[in-house]
């Protein structure tokens, strides 16, 4: 795994939690949640949207062209989430090549 990173959010009932991280779709990494190391998913909704990387001037886009993946978070309930994301292939059975833990705090 080379990549780890943080992320600390405060929000409120009614608020959105946007997280967003580079991933390159076109050669098969892409982000995912990790349900088993997360904690406090019955708290939020989540909303995963995708955004290609930008075509090449023939068409589509080039391999191996970065992209970005962003997940909308919508608290339900107060209290703590933990969500874990890992990026990886889905059809290797090898450890991902990044994580990312988002730590969000849900008040009133």
């Amino acid at each position: 795994m080379t990549e780890i990173t943080h992320g600390r959010h405060a929000a409120r009932l009614g608020d959105v939690v946007v997280i967003s991280l580079r991933s390159n779709p076109s050669t098969g990494y892409r982000w995912e949640i990790d349900r088993a190391a997360s904690k406090g998913l019955d708290r939020v909704d989540i909303e995963e949207t995708e955004r290609a990387a930008a075509p090449s001037r023939a068409g589509p886009p080039l391999v191996g062209a970065t992209g970005e993946q962003t997940w909308r978070v919508r608290p339900r309930r107060t209290g703590q989430v933990e969500l874990v994301l890992i990026h990886r292939r889905v059809w290797e059975s090898v450890p991902p090549i990044g994580r990312h833990v988002a730590r969000i705090e849900i008040g009133d």
